[in-house]
């Protein structure tokens, strides 16, 4: 999104108030909404402006892109989106000790290939619609998947380190540990 459009956007808000957020919104028509919140002595007040600047009017157009953002924001919260970076760079270190362990290496691999669509989605100011919606709950469906794979690596690696082979629960050669077939 260009930023421009963003600071057109807030000036045009302007008219009804202090501006302090503008979150761009794409209807499923393809038309570009800007939701723009107001300061308030009681809070926050919001106008949703059309693409020349003109407050919508009508409430179910309202309410549809309220409902986008949201639910584009709450897909991101909930999802590896915002953390891709800070991912990213942990999992490059995780590589980096994982040294000949080729199972680590191929699930570290596998986990930063599904992140590698977050990293390199739009940078700046993201427009909140249904297709971006898709596309964040697709990538955390595949961060998902990948994680559980990771997952169940990391836990053989930690159980390799701790000299306890195998399955949970499963003896480990030493009787106190999981019991003993004396009786």
């Amino acid at each position: 999104m260009d930023e421009q459009r963003i600071v057109a956007a807030a000036d045009q808000a302007s008219r009804h108030g202090d501006v302090v957020a503008v979150l761009p919104v794409r209807t499923t028509a393809g038309a570009l909404r800007f939701a723009c919140a107001l300061r308030r002595d009681e809070g926050l007040a919001w106008v949703v402006l059309d693409e020349a600047g003109e407050p919508l009017e009508a409430p179910p157009e309202i309410r549809s892109a309220a409902e986008t953002i949201a639910i584009c924001e709450t897909a991101e919260e909930s999802s590896a989106f915002l953390a891709a970076g800070d991912a990213d760079a942990a999992l490059q270190r995780a590589l980096a000790a994982a040294g000949d362990r080729e199972t680590v290496g191929v699930a570290v691999r596998a986990m930063r290939e599904a992140i590698a669509p977050l990293l390199a989605a739009e940078p700046g100011v993201r427009v909140a619609e249904p297709g971006y919606l898709d596309r964040v709950a697709t990538a955390a469906t595949l961060v998902g998947d990948r994680f559980d794979y990771l997952k169940d690596v990391a836990y053989d690696v930690s159980a390799h380190l701790a000299g306890t082979p195998g399955e949970e629960g499963t003896a480990t050669g030493n009787p106190d540990a999981a019991g003993s077939d004396e009786g």
